[in-house]
């Protein structure tokens, strides 16, 4: 089979390398089972890569900037900080 997009459904050392370069962005470059992370879907003649746990966060600095963002929006509103 010629086509990467495809053989990466059959052959598991494609399959590897290709979730290991998206596990990078969640830090689990290393696991020894990358496939318990993270599936393979086929949808509109495209492949891709996603965990199979939906909350699951990329840990990159893109996705940590949105987190900051959005957990510093408090700041310069009105509203009222909690008591500790």
């Amino acid at each position: 089979m010629e086509r990467p997009d495809l053989r990466i459904f059959f052959d598991d050392r494609l399959r590897h390398q290709s979730i290991d370069n998206i596990a990078q962005n969640y830090g689990l470059e290393n696991e020894p089972n990358p496939d318990v992370h993270f599936e393979l879907a086929w949808a509109n003649r495209s492949m891709s890569i996603a965990p199979r746990i939906k909350t699951l966060q990329p840990v990159n600095s893109a996705a940590l900037q949105q987190l900051a963002k959005e957990l510093f929006t408090l700041v310069g509103t009105n509203l009222p900080w909690p008591r500790l």
